[in-house]
């Protein structure tokens, strides 16, 4: 049941990249059918001056078919930039402009008798080449091998049909009379084409590959980005699209601060839980905010607590001064939530902040199909158990020696020594500083 209603997800996918690709086909057609009308405009204008300084008339044959080469290239061009080239139209509309090169030595040959033959052992396979190369612009490799065939074939039959004319052309170089007459060359041409054809298909399939690969993975970020964006922090997932999921633990130097709201359980008590966490998710906003404006990633909330990583996700100079920073900056914003909440007649929140500097694990944890990224290390907790002695101490703000020692003077004035700390959990001692920020 569950593949039945899973494959016309993959088949609406399917189509969606298909569409995607068609897009890109007409987009990349565009530009190759312009190149096509330039050069056919070029060459009809080049022939046209040539005819009149020369006062050779033959030469008009040429320039017409240039000329309707061009008309026909800007008629793709129409087509491909309203995005109608694809499917049978795309075979139809390729077939024709790779048999250009036919038509013009046929209605040369109805103006010219003996012009046909020119062309076919003159410019003809060179203007098949550029076409069949013009093909691989749809991504097609399947209609650039049809193409190529139905080219080499008309080319290979003109061959044959120009070759009594050719064979009756007198000239004493006997390399031009070879290039004009030898079957060898002609077949080496006709091989050109095809070899040519093969290559352009190839180049084509790996095209199409990348251009759906690409599809693929901006779908993908997408998709995380839908899944994860309202539940991590931003760098969280941009690691995991980078790594397309395949997290794993790295050791890291970060700062760690962890806060967490004083008496919260006291001013949850016999309240409405809805209250109790609207009022949380707004303390929790302006937190954050002070938290990522100096470069900072949230890494969990628990329960009324808020743990920041500074220098893992996000390279910082100095990781400590910014967790300080925002330690600062979280007071500032909860000494302006709290006069709004006192204007209108709710009870503050106060809040205790500590730091600690020192090596982690950053990476997922958790089990195969329940898995959060976060930091794992003494550091952690140290952070914590600094954040707990806070309000013990009469600190809004309590920091490890590790943290102090790597704060510009101007951050330090902030601090007073509180001394040697046995913080729970630890054997040894700790040296501290605190700030009533």
């Amino acid at each position: 049941m569950l593949a039945a209603m899973s494959e016309p997800e993959s088949t609406v996918e399917r189509e969606t990249l298909e569409r995607y690709v068609r897009q890109a086909a007409n987009e990349a057609l565009t530009y190759g059918s312009l190149c096509v009308a330039i050069v056919g405009l070029v060459g009809a204008a080049g022939l046209f001056g040539f005819s009149l300084l020369s006062g050779r008339r033959e030469i008009l044959g040429p320039c017409v078919a240039a000329a309707l080469t061009a008309l026909y290239a800007l008629a793709v061009w129409a087509a491909a930039r309203a995005r109608r080239v694809h499917g049978r139209a795309s075979y139809v509309v390729m077939l024709l402009l790779t048999s250009v090169p036919t038509f013009a030595i046929l209605g040369t040959t109805a103006i010219y008798p003996q012009g046909g033959a020119t062309l076919v052992a003159g410019p003809a396979s060179y203007m098949y080449l550029f076409l069949i190369t013009i093909t691989g612009f749809l991504f097609s490799p399947r209609l650039t091998l049809i193409c190529t065939a139905s080219a080499a074939a008309q080319y290979f039959a003109l061959q044959l049909w120009a070759r009594p004319v050719l064979l009756r052309v007198q000239t004493p170089d006997p390399m031009l009379y070879l290039m004009l007459t030898s079957s060898f060359v002609y077949v080496f041409k006709t091989l050109t084409l095809v070899g040519t054809g093969i290559a352009t298909a190839g180049t084509a399939w790996q095209c199409r590959r990348l251009v759906r690969r690409v599809l693929q993975e901006e779908r993908e970020r997408e998709r995380i980005g839908r899944l994860f964006g309202e539940y991590v922090s931003p760098e969280v997932k941009q690691r995991v699209i980078e790594q397309k999921g395949r997290l794993i633990g790295e050791r890291r130097e970060v700062t760690v601060l962890f806060s967490d709201l004083r008496d919260f359980s006291s001013f949850s008590e016999g309240r409405d839980p809805a209250e109790v966490m609207d009022r949380l998710n707004v303390y929790f906003e302006r937190m954050v905010r002070a938290i990522e404006s100096e470069g900072g990633v949230v890494d969990k909330f628990v329960g009324d607590a808020v743990m920041a990583v500074f220098g893992g996700l996000i390279e910082l100079e100095n990781p400590c001064r910014a967790a300080v920073r925002a330690a600062r900056a979280m007071r500032a914003a909860l000494a302006a939530l709290n006069a709004e909440w006192a204007s209108r007649s709710l009870e503050p929140f106060e809040n205790g902040v500590g730091i600690h500097h020192g090596p982690v694990i950053q990476g997922p944890l958790g089990a195969e199909n329940r898995k959060e990224f976060t930091v794992i290390g003494d550091a952690v907790n140290t952070a914590s158990r600094l954040e707990t002695c806070s309000k013990e101490l009469g600190f809004s703000v309590v920091v490890s020696q590790e943290v102090f020692a790597r704060l510009p003077a101007e951050e330090r004035s902030s601090f007073a020594p509180v001394g040697k700390l046995t913080l729970k959990g630890k054997r040894e001692v700790l040296t501290a500083w605190g700030a009533r920020l």
